[in-house]
């Protein structure tokens, strides 16, 4: 059984391993910068690439992208990856949940360091209207962050869209969308929870927020095991969603612990923290303002 333990705040973004990018598009033909480490044993292990967003803005509904391929930078060159069944993922529908969009297996154990996805076209849904083709302003988003692949499991490799940043309506009917996203990384075999675009509570208003796992089988199963969360808030079992209307001021303190489907069941814990915290400053406090 994995158990970690880590503290964090409720006002804070937290992403456990990330790299934030504003896509550059990359040829099919470019070289790539950086390298592939194997062993030489050839037992094998896998990767999966998963895709996952924050929340988006509420004039749109949904945020349809349509994938061409996803691809792995091998010791041959770009690679493409087994497609999953469906090769679109609503970005709306997508906020705080992995959507597997591709796989490989049978990679040698070792250090590898790429990614990209290739994006065919993306239809966005205003509020109220019908959805309207974005204009690509990048059809590619690499990411280039060491991760380990070991024998007999899966690393799992989540790609998180920021729906907000991406798209562009400034311009009066014309949608722009330029990927924005951040790479996260579970390591091989484990399960693991973060905590991001959580927000302070402050009493007499409702509060919204979403804890996240990636790494195992879902549905994921969320429990408080240590604590007390504010009073007027609870937590979903089967969503990782905090919801409710605080009724009292003060500082809590909890551990929540996420457990995913696999026939050997994974289990995480993360003591969790919501509260006023400055961004700079480690979260470790929980406070909701009167």
């Amino acid at each position: 059984m994995l158990r970690k333990f880590l503290y964090t705040g409720i006002l804070i973004s937290l992403v456990l391993v990330t790299n934030q990018v504003r896509a550059d598009s990359t040829s099919s033909g470019s070289t790539p910068v950086g390298s592939v480490t194997v062993a030489s044993t050839m037992t094998s292990g896998a990767v999966e690439v998963r895709v996952m967003a924050s929340q988006a803005d509420a004039s749109v509904t949904s945020v349809n992208m349509t994938l061409s391929s996803v691809e792995i930078y091998l010791a041959t060159g770009w690679t493409k990856m087994a497609m999953a069944q469906s090769n679109k993922v609503d970005l709306v529908q997508a906020f705080g949940t992995e959507r597997t969009v591709a796989s490989m297996k049978n990679l040698n154990p070792g250090t590898y360091n790429q990614v990209r996805l290739n994006i065919s076209g993306l239809d966005v849904t205003p509020a109220g209207g019908k959805p309207v083709k974005a204009a690509l302003t990048l059809n590619s988003i690499s990411f280039t962050k060491n991760y380990q692949v070991s024998i007999n499991n899966t690393t799992v490799i989540v790609i998180n869209f920021d729906p907000v940043k991406s798209i562009d309506t400034s311009v009066k009917d014309h949608i722009a969308f330029t990927p924005v996203a951040s790479l996260l990384v579970a390591p091989a075999g484990a399960l693991q929870i973060i905590n991001f675009n959580l927000v302070q509570g402050k009493v007499g208003q409702a509060y919204h927020a979403q804890l996240v796992a990636i790494g195992g089988l879902q549905p994921y199963t969320w429990t408080i095991t240590m604590g007390d969360m504010p009073d007027g808030l609870a937590l979903d079992p089967a969503t990782g969603v905090i919801s409710g209307t605080p009724s009292k001021d003060g500082i809590f303190f909890f551990t929540v612990r996420a457990d995913d489907s696999s026939p050997v069941r994974k289990s995480t814990a993360r003591a969790t923290a919501g509260g006023v915290v400055n961004a700079g400053e480690p979260g470790v406090t929980i406070r909701i303002s009167p």
